[in-house]
């Protein structure tokens, strides 16, 4: 049996000046550049200069000296340079950091060194930062660097391609795959509130199932529970989510709760565990839903649901007022209730 070669030892060191060069030469080299790009060669796909890249990577990214604000990092396997990790400013309320990696040439890539990498700093962010949750950015038809980043705990979320811009700020490519990783556990054991990854819809629809069961089905006929539950299935939860609707879940141990917005504007779904109600989880899930970025005329929109009987209490404690007398439609109770954002643009 052959013996497999011992892996490199990978280390990062803080880049300094004289290696901006050769970090910007090796971001702009064909074919990675491509790659990276998804393949595009439109004009908005072409490298960004030398002057421009240093208008975005700026001196503190190569001395160290604003570690809040961004640095390179060199990546080394077995002491020699195969590759650059940056991260970018921390996002303050969820301690988000934006991190990009390329590696110095196609030789240095597929051989474990950037997964390596990316775990080796999100590890430094958590403990020298206090950052809770990390973004990657690939074009989703770079595959191999999506097949890279999951190796390091990365997973895509699942949210339509127009949403990406407000959730996560510009992207750099026409198809971007946002992709986050959490850090451990808050120790104060606050839920963690977070966009539903892709492949998370079976168990997301089966918490939904759960809550519509114990509280949601004694106020609906036969008909009525089949066609929930025609809506409130993975395929068609997956289908929405590519077209107009965002899907967050708050999580501890497990998914806990869950809420569902269509268009920015309508609740479409709030569920949240039976032994988890009462703990402040659906107050969390709906705040993360009022710091949505928005504009145009959703800005200006009320927020609607139609809520069960059970839930009424419960939006009216969020500030939603009931517009009409119960409701039935096909098999289906529900009271209408809207509530007005807190300020233009929420």
């Amino acid at each position: 049996m052959p013996i497999k070669p011992p892996e490199p030892r990978v280390t990062l060191r803080q880049a300094i000046p004289s290696d901006r060069r050769w970090i910007y030469e090796s971001m702009i080299a064909e074919p990675l550049w491509a790659t990276m790009m998804g393949g595009e060669t439109t004009p908005e796909a072409a490298p960004p200069d030398y002057e421009e890249f240093c208008d975005d990577y700026r001196d503190y990214f190569f001395d160290g000296s604003r570690p809040e604000l961004g640095r390179c990092f060199v990546i080394e396997a077995d002491g020699e340079a195969v590759g650059q990790i940056n991260h970018d400013r921390l996002e303050p309320r969820r301690g988000r950091m934006e991190l990009d990696i390329w590696m110095r040439s196609e030789v240095s890539c597929g051989l474990g060194n950037g997964p390596r990498a990316i775990d080796l700093l999100c590890r430094l962010l958590e403990e020298e930062l206090g950052a809770r949750e990390f973004l990657l950015e690939p074009d989703e038809r770079n595959g191999r660097a999506v097949r890279a980043y999951e190796k390091a705990g990365f997973r895509p979320v699942a949210v339509p391609r127009a949403e990406v811009d407000r959730l996560f700020g510009p992207p750099d490519t026409s198809r971007p795959l946002p992709m986050l990783r959490w850090a451990k556990p808050d120790p104060s054991g606050a839920p963690l509130i977070r966009p539903m990854l892709r492949g998370e819809e079976e168990a997301v629809c089966a918490l939904v199932e759960r809550c519509f069961n114990a509280h949601v089905a004694p106020d609906c006929t036969r008909e009525g529970a089949r066609i929930f539950f025609e809506y409130a299935n993975a395929e068609a939860m997956a289908a929405r989510c590519r077209d107009n609707c965002v899907v967050w879940v708050a999580q501890r141990d497990g998914l806990e709760g869950v809420i569902e917005v269509r268009d920015r504007t309508h609740v479409s779904q709030f569920f949240v565990e039976t032994a988890s109600q009462g703990k402040g989880m659906g107050r969390a899930l709906f705040e993360e839903v009022l710091r949505w970025p928005v504009d145009g005329p959703a800005a200006r929109a009320p927020m609607t649901v139609k809520s069960s009987l059970c839930a009424v209490p419960a939006y009216r404690r969020l500030g939603f007022a009931a517009t009409s007398e119960p409701q039935l439609d096909h098999g289906i109770r529900y009271v209408p209730m809207e509530r007005l954002w807190p300020g233009p643009g929420r």
